[in-house]
């Protein structure tokens, strides 16, 4: 099977459209599948650019159009053969152009209510087909509490040193520490056992705030 020369979103191919041709006499066109879809959202989603939706949006359609034209990976031998100048032209990039682009665009997706609420759940587009799931908005909230709570804690403990580090108050400190909430703590439990609960929480909110875009 011969390779597009670069990515397009044109559908079907053309060698489909031969196919059907000879298969049913019908002739069926082409058609962008990215630019539809962008007409599709346009005009059944929002065509508000001061929305979140539309923002979200544009945020995949621009990844996807930055790929329109290009060619990422001129290793195959048939490719070689089909294409020989591609080596030398400019379209072709580098092999990190598209780790770049996820880097620059957020391709996670709300799916939205009629009123342009966001649900809980979202998909998530990439060039290897795209993926669902549903946030936790309650236990989100919940982790966002427990850090919070945590960091003021510990910035209190911090502040009882002299330059404000971890590593001086586990060294420093007596054993036991009273806050100004007037909560008695023990330093080296409180940093090294909650510690590790709070860095598990805290890349879990990560997570999350890469897929709200944050």
């Amino acid at each position: 099977m011969t390779d597009n020369e670069t990515v397009s979103f044109m559908y079907p191919s053309k060698s489909a459209i031969k196919r059907i041709k000879r298969l049913t006499g019908k002739t069926i066109k082409q058609f962008d599948v990215l630019e539809d879809t962008h007409k599709w959202f346009l005009e059944n989603v929002t065509d508000d650019p001061t929305t979140d939706a539309y923002q979200s949006w544009m945020q995949v359609y621009n990844f996807y159009s930055s790929i329109r034209g290009k060619k990422t990976s001129i290793t195959e031998k048939q490719y070689q053969e089909d294409y020989p100048h591609m080596a030398h032209d400019d379209r072709t990039v580098p092999s990190d152009y598209i780790t770049k682009l996820m880097e620059k665009y957020n391709t996670n997706i709300f799916y939205y209510n009629k009123d342009l609420s966001r649900s809980s759940c979202y998909a998530t587009m990439s060039i290897g087909g795209i993926h669902g799931a549903e946030i936790h908005q309650q236990r989100y909230r919940y982790d966002c509490d427990l850090v919070e709570i945590h960091n003021h804690k510990l910035k209190q403990i911090q502040e009882m040193t002299e330059n404000g580090t971890v590593q001086e108050a586990l060294n420093e400190l007596p054993a036991r520490v009273t806050l100004a909430s007037g909560e008695e703590v023990k330093v080296r439990d409180f940093i090294k056992k909650i510690l590790k609960k709070h860095q598990l929480e805290t890349k879990k909110i990560q997570q999350t705030h890469t897929v709200y875009g944050n």
